[in-house]
């Protein structure tokens, strides 16, 4: 939705920047969530969560290519695929931070999951 919004908003205008930077707040939250809500491979979910917005990324460049015409950079796709994967990625990393916590030694819980593996 905000990927196609920030397409059709005017570039370089309030609008845009608004656009532009709920989106990266969007992304970020997203791969902090995810990461947060993971059992494993928080880095990965994380990552993941930035597909939905690449392929709608996708479409909406093919729409603005073909359907109205207008000029389209050919680095733009990848350049807003790899933000946001790195957006997302961000955000995993931020919740990897918050999440961690210093256990003891003597900890009992730790103890028990060092037994299981």
């Amino acid at each position: 939705m905000g990927v196609a919004l920030g397409s059709l908003v005017p570039e370089q205008t309030a609008a845009a920047y608004a656009v532009n930077g709920l989106l990266f707040v969007g992304l970020i939250a997203g791969g902090a969530v995810a990461a947060a809500k993971a059992r494993e491979n928080h880095l990965l979910s994380a990552i993941l969560t930035s597909g939905p917005v690449m392929v709608l990324a996708v479409v909406v460049q093919l729409i603005r290519r073909f359907g109205s015409g207008e000029a389209v950079a050919p680095l733009g796709l990848p350049l807003v695929m790899l933000l946001a994967a790195s957006l997302a990625t961000l955000g995993g990393v931020l919740a990897g931070i918050v999440r961690q916590r210093r256990r003891s030694l003597l900890d009992p819980e730790d103890s028990r999951r060092s037994r299981k593996r």
